[in-house]
């Protein structure tokens, strides 16, 4: 086999190799991304929980105050009844008024306790959610480090097969070098072989005068088809 043919098959290795380790970083990244977004996620969810707690906090707070209010009006009603000098029309309007304001407050109440009831539920779901998201907390940065530990472990090798490659690419012409990294744009394997007259690469038939240029292993030969770098398996 010519020897260039050998040192670009060995690039080749190299590059699929790469390739393997930059998709694997891939993978791990996206890992982390995850666990960042489910951590984001459930931090949102608690929010929400805690602003639906205010929302309930503060129309519980608005109702108790209707009360008060209701309250006051219903004893003003009532000194008028027992201290001022007024019609019978005028005290009968404010008997319906304050029995109407007293059914108010009665419904308010009710509607208040409700209201303190999902209070509690809503502070009770909510004291439990912080409390799994600060176990998620460890969880999820232990498994981010070991993560990270891996994206550097990957890069390493990465970096080491890099280094690998130009020593290879030093031991060919840049012509070469610059033909297979044009070819690698377009296939993952710009070095293949001829088996039983066929391309390896493009699955067509080699013409037996390419066939016998690549067996005379005095230049580089190409496939007439796909234009990938030939060599005899």
């Amino acid at each position: 086999m010519h020897k260039v043919i050998t040192v670009l098959l060995d690039i080749q290795a190299n590059d699929a190799k790469q390739g393997s380790i930059l998709a694997q970083i891939r993978i791990l990244e996206a890992q982390q991304r995850q666990l960042v977004a489910k951590l984001k996620a459930e931090e949102k969810r608690i929010e929400e929980s805690r602003q639906k707690l205010r929302e309930l906090e503060h129309a519980s707070l608005m109702s108790n105050l209707q009360v008060d209010e209701l309250d006051v009006q219903i004893r003003e009603y009532q000194r008028s009844l027992n201290d001022d000098i007024i019609s019978y029309k005028e005290m009968e309007a404010l008997r319906e008024k304050i029995s109407l304001e007293r059914s108010r407050i009665n419904s308010l109440e009710d509607h208040a306790l409700e209201m303190m009831e999902a209070i509690e539920a809503a502070s009770t779901a909510l004291a439990d959610t912080e409390r799994d998201l600060e176990t998620h907390r460890v969880e999820y940065a232990s498994q981010m480090k070991k993560l990270e530990a891996s994206v550097a472990e990957q890069q390493q090798l990465l970096a080491d097969e890099k280094g690998i490659r130009d020593e290879l690419a030093a031991g060919v012409s840049s012509y070469v070098l610059e033909k297979y990294n044009a070819l690698r744009i377009n296939f993952p394997d710009p070095v293949v072989g001829i088996s039983d007259g066929t391309c390896e690469g493009c699955k067509l038939r080699i013409s037996s005068s390419t066939i016998e240029r690549v067996r005379g292993e005095r230049d580089l030969v190409t496939c007439e088809n796909c234009n990938r770098i030939l060599y005899i398996v």
